[in-house]
């Protein structure tokens, strides 16, 4: 019992280790803890910012797709061109085609989801310009809209005309900064008569509306972002120290693919520039947005502290739990040894009590196991030396009958005696056949391939068919690939000559003539139970079942064995090496009818 202080002292220096290399390790990485765990986070704070920038792209694209088709198909109609054609024809006044579009100058309103507690809603007021003709609008958007056709960009936008379709962002009150500022989708479409008279349609959205969009990115703390119109040029910009390469984004950072977030830190160095297609590429609105490192250092902050204190909490933990188990592990390992020293001196009747549910208890279970069947094979040993002479002398007695080499080499003389040589050849052949591999048993080659011990049998019916009057066919069910399985050797060869000698051979007709014999080899297996099914079938005589009983029952074989007697000696062979090769776990019946032969069942374990 002196190692018990030893262990103890072990265990307590454990414990001191893990305890003042944690210390240690807290104290040394806590001026470096916040820098790499931003470093480390970084990206996934770049994610988030690349995730949200994209919403806001998202939202802003919902509104387009929904408010410009809107605006486009109410255009379309065939009132509405007709109203057109009409005014621009003099057959209507200007108050008359007023009328006749009030369907299409009617507000438009626009919604949608925008996450699973906020809805987005904004109304937009249209109205058309026709060249030579004037401005139509309700009156809720009149004073914008007239001050709208105006100005220098609507001026040049007719007069360049270089896209069906752009943007604004104007406010129509210049003197006033706090005044409403508008979003204003502008397409341009010329009418299918002989006139070709352009028109305009103008959309206009409250800009107070359009910022609700990216609200998720004010509220980072974003604050430099701009958009871009179709032509590339600057529609809307927040801030005038922008810090923005909009050359940058013209040259490398467009891209015509919707929702698309592109971003660089090649030309900024303080931050991160995204630039995104927010609407279809018809429309060609861009949003740009430069996110610096400071929007990142809020966001780490917010999660700073709680970071610290789970990391402390969980260190915490850890160290105490892990000591708690440490000391457990090792004091159920010390009562292992013990008893593994107690084994090692020889005392295999020890008993160690577990009752976990562990590796541990796994490993002493095991050691039970392992004490156990020491006792086992201990006591055993004697036994399994014993049967392993008994198979190696049955092998070796079922191997090679010289009663039957004798008659084989008689027959060939007689067959030789009347010039019948390719028959002495033949016979001759099939016994060296027979014979090699008889021949090459060894005493540890319990087992062979199926298809050799068919080719066995194969040499060994060529000779019986010379030796008996009557001719026998050997016959076998065996697929191609269960060739390949393994069964006991010479298992088939004594169940096909017992057929032979006590249910062929005696098989004659009432004219006293000898009945063609039949052998039918059947061998499957399954996969799913692991088995392995033979079944070896003749039409000889028959028996009855008393005669079963007589020679096939667990006494019956018990008798042949001790008293060796020749006649019966294979069935006996046969039933001892199933019962040394795989105990209990094999099956051996046998169905038979007098006058309509008989058939031998063996089920035995697959043999991987």
């Amino acid at each position: 019992m002196k190692k018990k202080p030893l262990i103890k002292s072990l265990l307590l220096k454990n414990i001191v280790y893990i305890l003042l290399c944690s210390t240690l390790f807290l104290l040394a990485v806590t001026p470096f803890v916040e820098q790499t765990a931003f470093h480390m986070l970084q990206p996934l704070l770049a994610e988030y910012t690349t995730l949200s920038v994209n919403k806001a792209a998202t939202r802003m694209s919902n509104f387009l797709a929904l408010s410009n088709t809107a605006l486009r198909v109410r255009i379309r109609t065939s009132d509405f061109q007709d109203a057109l054609f009409r005014y621009i024809h003099f057959d209507s006044s200007e108050k008359e085609f007023q009328n006749d579009i009030q369907a299409a100058l009617k507000p438009l309103e626009t919604s949608f989801s925008m996450d699973e507690n906020h809805d987005f809603s904004s109304v937009s007021y249209p109205a058309f310009y026709i060249e030579e003709k004037g401005l139509f609008c309700g009156s809720s958007i009149q004073y914008a809209a007239e001050t709208f056709v105006q100005e220098n960009w609507f001026q040049n936008y007719q007069q360049k005309h270089s896209s069906d379709s752009s943007y604004f962002i104007f406010s129509p009150s210049k003197s006033n900064a706090d005044s409403e500022r508008y979003f204003c989708f502008v397409s341009s479409r010329t009418t299918s008569d002989s006139s070709q008279t352009k028109y305009y349609s103008i959309l206009f959205t409250k800009f107070s509306d359009i910022e609700k969009l990216w609200e998720n990115l004010l509220h980072l703390g974003i604050e430099d972002y701009a958009f871009l119109g179709i032509d590339r040029e600057i529609l809307y910009q927040n801030l005038s120290d922008s810090v923005l390469d909009f050359d940058y984004v013209r040259e490398s950072m467009l891209s015509d693919n919707q929702h698309l977030v592109i971003s660089s830190r090649d030309t900024v160095k303080n931050g991160v520039m995204y630039s995104v297609l927010v609407s279809y590429k018809q429309e060609g609105l861009r949003f740009l947005v430069f996110v610096d490192n400071h929007v990142f250092n809020r966001l780490f902050r917010n999660y700073n502290m709680l970071l610290r204190i789970i990391i402390l909490a969980l260190a915490a933990v850890f160290i105490l739990l892990f000591i708690i188990l440490l000391k457990q592990i090792f004091k159920r390992l010390w009562r292992l040894s013990e008893k593994m020293v107690v084994v090692q001196q020889g005392n295999y009747q020890v008993v160690l009590e577990d009752d976990r549910e562990d590796e541990i208890s796994q490993l002493t279970h095991s050691f039970n196991v392992m004490t156990e069947q020491i006792r086992k094979n201990i006591e055993q040993i004697r036994t399994q030396e014993e049967q392993a002479k008994l198979l190696q002398y049955n092998l070796m007695v079922s191997a090679i009958n010289p009663h039957f080499i004798y008659n084989t080499l008689n027959t060939s003389t007689h067959l030789a005696e009347f010039g019948r040589i390719s028959e002495v050849v033949e016979v001759n052949d099939a016994l060296i056949n027979f014979l090699r591999d008889n021949l090459k048993l060894k005493s540890s080659q319990f087992y062979d391939r199926l298809e050799n011990e068919l080719d066995v049998l194969r040499q060994y019916i060529i000779i019986q068919n010379y030796l008996c009057d009557n001719t026998i066919t050997l016959q076998n069910h065996v697929s191609e690939k269960d060739l390949a399985l393994s069964i006991p050797k010479f298992l088939l060869q004594p169940l096909v000559e017992n057929a032979i000698l006590h249910g062929i051979v005696m098989n004659i007709d009432e004219m006293g003539n000898s009945i063609p014999g039949i052998i039918d080899i059947t061998v499957t297996h399954s996969k799913e139970n692991g088995r392995i099914q033979i079944s070896v079938k003749d039409n000889g005589i028959g028996m009855s079942q008393e005669t079963i009983q007589k020679y096939f029952s667990n006494q019956a074989i018990a008798e042949l064995s001790e008293k060796k007697q020749h006649e019966h000696i294979g069935i006996a062979i046969v039933y001892n090496r199933l019962a040394f090769l795989y105990g209990q776990d094999y099956r051996f019946s046998v169905d038979s009818t007098p006058g309509m032969g008989t058939e031998i069942h063996i089920e035995i374990p697959l043999k991987k």
